[in-house]
């Protein structure tokens, strides 16, 4: 019940924008859907078999591909890349290939479930990880960020219940202010946002689901440990309901964080360009800078035009320009880089222009440096003048 009913809140179309076609195969799903179990590259959905030929009708070319694809142990199969979806009486498993073939070949022996898997009434779903801090600095790389992390917890659901918790131990005590900062900040965005939605009678116009969201979480560190748990209470339909806001919030902040990661390139990038430019321009005059009389120079823009929700992968012969402020890039770009000396010769801007999200609108970073009259040296603004970020 409360998965069809979470599926009922997708597939209205307010919460998550989705194709007029994907939301009448979620309908269908959500009037004969019963159970759903998800593995890491399996997921398993068990139907009414009563409304099962609709769900057929109504989900193929959208969830399920219009070709067939033959998949051993599977009188059934589609494909989707490396993805496969395998209809069987009142079931249909979606995951990898080889790894739903070996759920159909191997489904005629029984095995133990193994101790850790063992849920207690009322839990879906439980979860531990353990990772081990890097012996030594150099070790951290990339997975460094989650050194000595010691964690567990679970997803538990009932009638009148929604429930997940966690009891995490953190590397040190000051990534764990920073997850508590993040969390407060957070709370505080969903308190403004439910505050603006409130009428002359003082009554919240918002969605009543946003404050289910926010009375529902709770959250407390000691030192490098924190605990979290996020509840709802009430039946299915309005468990899936704040659930289905849960998501449509979980979609903006993804895009918002995905967007964010990318402007850092922008971001991190246009000051190294400008310790580069200011290095080059107040440089004395020596042998290596001979001809050089502190003229602020143009750098062309690499690319060329702006890339429009793509990376752009640059050549050594892109960057010859820069060498002279020694400044070059190797890995993929997400923005053009152009340096714009002014007209008037008393300041250069060091620019990149971007269009993560390819709707044409042009996003645009600026650092400054400017010409001292008197010393004739150059400096650089504290801070990016910054147009259309989310661009």
């Amino acid at each position: 019940e409360l998965f069809g009913g979470l599926v009922t809140a997708l597939s209205d179309g307010s919460l998550v924008p989705l194709p007029a076609e994907l939301r009448e195969c979620l309908r269908a799903a959500a009037a004969s859907a019963k159970e759903l179990a998800l593995g890491d590259e399996l997921a398993l959905i068990r139907f009414d078999p009563s409304g099962f030929d609709g769900l057929r009708k109504a989900c193929t070319g959208t969830l399920l591909p219009a070709a067939t694809t033959p998949v051993a142990g599977a009188n059934e199969a589609y494909a989707d890349g490396s993805t496969v979806v395998v209809v069987e009486p009142e079931v249909v498993l979606i995951g990898l290939r080889p790894t739903v073939t070996r759920a159909l070949t191997g489904r005629e022996r029984a095995h133990a479930l193994p101790a850790a898997f063992t849920l207690q009434v009322p839990e879906y779903l439980a979860w531990s990880v353990s990772v081990d801090a890097p012996a030594t600095a150099t070790d951290a790389g990339a997975e460094g960020a989650l050194g000595g992390v010691r964690g567990h917890g679970a997803l538990s659901a009932s009638a009148s219940e929604f429930r997940v918790d966690a009891s995490v131990d953190l590397p040190n005590s000051e990534i764990a202010a920073q997850v508590e900062a993040q969390v407060n900040a957070g709370r505080s965005n969903l308190t403004k946002l439910i505050e603006r939605g409130r009428d002359g009678s003082g009554q919240s116009a918002a969605d009543p689901a946003l404050g289910d969201l926010l009375r529902g979480f709770a959250f407390e560190r000691k030192d490098r440990h924190v605990t979290l748990a996020f509840t709802l209470r009430g039946t299915a339909t309005e468990q899936a309901r704040a659930l289905g806001a849960a998501v449509a919030m979980g979609v903006y902040g993804v895009k918002k964080y995905i967007k964010n990661a990318k402007q850092a390139e922008a971001r991190t990038l246009l000051p190294r360009m400008g310790q580069g430019y200011l290095a080059y321009f107040n440089a004395p005059a020596d042998a290596s800078h001979k001809g050089h009389a502190r003229k602020l120079i143009a750098l062309k823009a690499v690319p060329a035009s702006v890339p429009h929700a793509a990376k752009y992968q640059s050549s050594t012969d892109d960057w010859k320009d820069w060498e002279k402020i020694g400044f070059s890039l190797a890995e993929p770009q997400y923005y053009q880089y152009e340096a714009a000396p002014a007209r008037d010769g008393k300041s250069v801007d060091l620019i990149a222009r971007g269009d993560l999200d390819g709707n044409g609108i042009v996003s645009e970073f600026r650092l400054r440096l400017t010409l001292d009259p008197k010393s004739r040296t150059l400096a650089a603004a504290q801070e990016l003048d910054v147009k259309n970020p989310e661009e």
